[in-house]
This record gives structure tokens, sequence and C-alpha cells, in this order.
């Protein structure tokens, strides 16, 4: 049996301090709470998911990371996977959909709003929009500089 690769953090990104319960922190926003170690539950989940897509089964590691989502859904590393698979099945508009909900929950985490950028750039692209693509193109080079 293979050793299962080991997964990139899953950060859970914390309330915004002052925000009222359930408010969405602004796109980009910078966080002072301390990012949570992923629970182990999490940690299986995204290790799952990402062997159903290395097989191929991008439904079934969709599932796995919207599992996840139900246990942190203010998970930003989680949204930006989900917008990754939706961006491999095809799924150009739901792609950029979810990579904008992750950047409402990156807290400042500029290597995230970069990946999340490049990826709405890639959705446009796909749908024809160039201009927007370049838009998000440059938007992402924004936070690489970071």
């Amino acid at each position: 049996m293979p050793t299962p690769q080991a997964p990139e953090p899953l950060p859970q990104a914390p309330p915004v301090i002052g925000a009222p319960a359930g408010a969405e922190p602004a796109e980009g926003q910078a966080s002072a709470v301390p990012e949570s170690p992923p629970s182990p539950v999490l940690v299986s989940l995204l290790t799952q998911s990402r062997q159903a897509a290395g097989r191929g089964e991008l439904a079934r590691a969709a599932e796995l990371i919207e599992r996840g989502l139900r246990i942190e859904p203010d998970n930003a590393r989680l949204w930006s996977r989900l917008a990754q698979i939706r961006l491999e099945q095809g799924r150009f508009s739901q792609a950029e959909s979810l990579a904008r909900k992750s950047n409402r929950f990156a807290q400042g985490r500029a290597d995230l709003l970069e990946a999340n950028w490049r990826l709405i750039a890639r959705a446009r692209s796909q749908r024809g929009d160039e201009a927007g693509a370049e838009q998000a193109r440059q938007t992402a080079a924004h936070y690489q500089a970071r």
C-alpha cells in the first residue's frame, strides 16, 4: 500500500475580531488572531481528496472537500481547493466564485490570495474573458510582490 503524501497545511481562518457573529471578513483582510492547526479529520479529508483527484475522480474529490467545509465553513484553503477542482471539471464560473469566497477568508495570506487570483484568471480566460483574466493576473501580481 503506497504511503499517502503529506497534505499542505490547512489553516482555519479565524473570525475577525469585533465583527458580528457570522460576518465574513473583507477580501484580503489581515487578522490579529493566530491560525489554529488543522484537525486530523480535515487533514484526512484533504489527503483522500487529493488521492481521488489523482485518480481522476474529481466528483469524489469535491465531495470530500465539501465534507470538510461542513466542519470548517470558514477555511480558506478548503474553498480554494474546491475552486481548483471545479476549474479542472470545466465549471469555470463556479471556480471563480469559490476562489473569491476563499479570498474572503484568506485573512491577509498573500500566498493564498495570489493563488486564488491566478485561478480566477484561468477561469476567466477559459470563458473567453481575456480582459478580466488580465485584470485578475495583475491582482495576483500585487499579492506576489508582498
